[in-house]
């Protein structure tokens, strides 16, 4: 065996881990341990990792892409080897030793600084501009991601692993202690299989670097998943899960042959009760057959399929298939289903409404309130029936203070663990008798990017959880207190790092096949009645998914005219069923005078929608501007309504237009494409933002630069 040995945290190695490994485990990373003898970038070295590679994707069963940890001495071989085999590898992780150029020796070992070849190939590989930033910089390994994500030979945070990248703990409205996350390497064919020749790794889109795959499914095709699972001793009055976080876009699920449910939808969780279907305590079988026609009368967002092929315009590749998280648990028959979580800040108190599933009426519930680790309340009361749990003053969530109070609500042997914040979103008008969106009951003026939600390696699809806050975060840093998420609906787990790192949400639905005929001056009529009845099933999943979450303050329920129709009766629908938010009826193009919100979108230079007493006036897009950075795309030039070739030149730009928008009132201007380009662009390096915080500027205050927005204290 060429390997020392594979471990996981079941079987730790006899050796003491470093801190780093040890993270990776938790993480869900299988590591393999390298033997340090004859490491030194040899060829002889590096032939070795050939063998390696099919040893342990052999013998172990991972995935077709490695996580590889090198120890003192290892990495150069290793980056040889990654460099020469990039669809063989996901992740390298070099310690301290490695990463420090200035300890490397040189001249007669034959690596390192002492071979010039050797050591223009790792400044390049690694993203330096030159040898004296190298040897000069500070480096911590964790916090290396960035740099790494436009190097084909290394990227730090993804991971050759046997499950899922992203915990399935989302909003935490549920947390079984006996659960069983099923990502990781599935059997995959297209149509009806004969048998299961292929892999993919879930919960990456079939389309996606990450999944191993990276083929597009075409509309009459079909996916089917195949994996074994091993089912939990299911107790007395126990019933056992099957929860999927979201699959695009038809999923048929079989346990053991035998159907146990199917759902239409790409972007809302869904779950069956397998407990008949499965044997208890031994192998069973999982299949998932999805159908996915990306656009065909479903709602899709900017997904195209023909964009894999041909990648240009404003639509992407599509997403299809399992893209979140796996995973079963055994609950109670009579257990919690859902919370509804409703912060009223003129009552002081939450009011709250427990569902449960299995459960008689009169059900009793007892619900826990916590600040910190200090219990402020404790209350009973009945299932289904409106709860108020006194919150005396509270400690209100804002962009600055995010603070989340946390809850524990107890039925019988059945426990949920979940958070609010407590917070107000509104229309009002401000002290210059302007009608103005309040948080908190005061004025605040939201900027942010209008953010589609792409990742370059997985597209639909984050690497790991710390991509997702980091992507937040760093809209945070550069200023921003707002992001509308364009055409695209998140995992929980976004949502739950923008409630903890204070980020405002506008939520656009997707748009899908409803309705057709629509312009920048008349909305459309209802197209296909099926389609429709999709899109507006959808659209409630949405809100009742997701409503829960602080952060959102907005419902965006068409974008410009696509797919536009019976925008009044859908806006009050969605405002009756969440009376609690902003309602945008049509951000931009047709305005037919409903919702709470004037949106209007010009190309590239911002303009300000006149005044209104009732709704409050708002930019949702402008910019557009394409700033092309070599080594940074995936494609050729970058597109954009404008392009500029320095971003400094932009900066400037943009603020001079801006200026004058202050003295019109504009109340929120999300800035379009302030982090990605199009077509195959937005598979984009986060590790080079397009907008510096130096540069980052405040439309509601004279539009002046002011200094960076850094996080919150309080925040880990």
């Amino acid at each position: 065996m060429l390997a020392a040995e594979l471990y996981n945290l079941a079987s730790p190695p006899v050796a003491n881990l470093t801190r780093t490994e040890l993270a990776l485990l938790e993480r869900g990373f299988h590591v393999v341990a390298l033997p340090l003898r004859n490491t030194f970038g040899s060829l002889e070295s590096i032939a070795k990792y050939d063998r390696l590679y099919n040893e342990i994707t052999e013998t172990y069963g991972l995935s077709k892409r490695l996580s590889l940890i090198g120890l003192n001495r290892q990495g150069l071989a290793m980056t040889r080897w990654a460099a020469a085999n990039p669809g063989k590898v996901s992740c390298i992780y070099l310690d301290k030793a490695v990463c420090d150029f200035k300890s490397w020796p040189g001249g007669k070992l034959g690596f390192g600084k002492g071979n010039p070849d050797d050591w223009e190939r790792l400044i390049k590989a690694y993203g330096f501009k030159s040898e004296a930033e190298a040897m000069t910089y500070k480096w911590n390994p964790i916090d290396l991601a960035p740099k790494l994500v436009a190097s084909k030979v290394a990227i730090l945070y993804l991971a050759g692993e046997t499950d899922d990248a992203v915990p399935y703990r989302e909003i935490g409205e549920r947390l079984e202690k006996e659960y069983k996350k099923l990502g990781g390497t599935f059997e995959l064919i297209m149509h009806k299989p004969e048998s299961f020749s292929g892999k993919i790794l879930v919960p990456y889109p079939v389309e996606s670097a990450l999944s191993g795959v990276k083929n597009p499914i075409w509309k009459d095709e079909r996916l089917w998943y195949r994996r074994t699972f091993e089912s939990p001793k299911i107790g007395k009055n126990k019933r056992l899960h099957l929860h999927f976080g979201a699959v695009d876009w038809e999923a048929k699920v079989f346990v053991n042959d035998v159907a146990v449910g199917e759902h239409r939808g790409g972007y809302d969780a869904f779950s069956f009760d397998i407990t008949d279907a499965v044997k208890p305590e031994a192998e069973n079988e999982l299949v998932v057959a999805v159908f996915d026609a990306t656009g065909q009368g479903q709602p899709t967002g900017k997904q195209n399929y023909r964009k894999f092929i041909k990648p240009d315009g404003i639509s992407y590749a599509a997403s299809s298939g399992i893209w979140q998280t796996v995973w079963i648990e055994s609950v109670s028959a009579e257990h919690v289903e859902s919370l509804k979580l409703v912060p009223d800040l003129e009552a002081k108190c939450l009011r709250m409404t427990v569902t449960g599933n299995g459960t008689t009426p009169g059900t009793v519930v007892e619900v826990i309130t916590l600040q910190g680790q200090q219990e402020i309340g404790r209350i009973s009361g009945q299932v289904g029936v409106e709860l108020q749990i006194p919150i005396v003053n509270a400690r209100l969530w804002t962009p600055d203070d995010p603070f989340l109070y946390d809850l524990e609500v107890r039925r019988g042997s059945d426990e949920v663990t979940s958070y609010f914040g407590m917070r107000k979103i509104a229309l009002g008008k401000d002290a210059n008798g302007f009608t103005s969106l309040l948080l908190n009951d005061q004025p605040i003026f939201q900027a942010g990017p209008l953010d589609h939600g792409y990742w370059p390696d997985g597209l639909y699809t984050a690497p790991t959880d710390e991509a997702l806050r980091w992507d937040v975060a760093e809209m945070k840093r550069l200023g921003f207190n707002m992001v509308r998420k364009h055409l695209k609906v998140e995992p929980a787990r976004w949502f739950y790092w923008c409630d903890k790192l204070g980020q405002l949400v506008w939520q656009d639905m997707p748009n899908g096949g409803g309705g057709g005929g629509g312009d920048r001056t008349k909305e459309g009529l209802i197209g296909e009645p099926a389609a429709a009845q999709q899109f507006e099933l959808e659209l409630q999943e949405m809100i009742s998914q997701f409503r829960n979450h602080p952060s959102i303050v907005m419902w965006v329920v068409f974008n410009e005219a696509w797919g536009q129709y019976d925008t009044q009766r859908l806006t009050s629908e969605v405002k009756l069923r969440d009376p609690t938010r902003i309602v945008n009826s049509a951000s931009g193009w047709a305005d037919i005078g409903s919702g709470d919100v004037h949106d209007k979108h010009n190309y590239p230079a911002p303009v300000c929608p006149e005044p209104e007493a009732q709704r409050a006036s708002v930019l949702g897009e402008f910019g557009g501007i394409g700033l092309s950075i070599p080594n940074h795309t995936w494609a050729g030039p970058t597109w954009g309504y404008r392009s500029v070739a320095v971003s400094r030149h932009r900066d400037r730009a943009s603020c001079r237009q801006c200026m004058p928008l202050g003295q019109h009132r504009l109340l929120a201007g999300p800035a379009a494409e302030v982090e990605s380009g199009h077509g195959r662009d937005h598979r984009r390096s986060r590790s080079k933002p397009l907008a510096r915080p130096s540069t980052t500027w405040h439309l509601g205050t004279g539009l002046v630069p002011r200094e960076r927005v850094g996080l919150p204290s309080n925040v880990n």
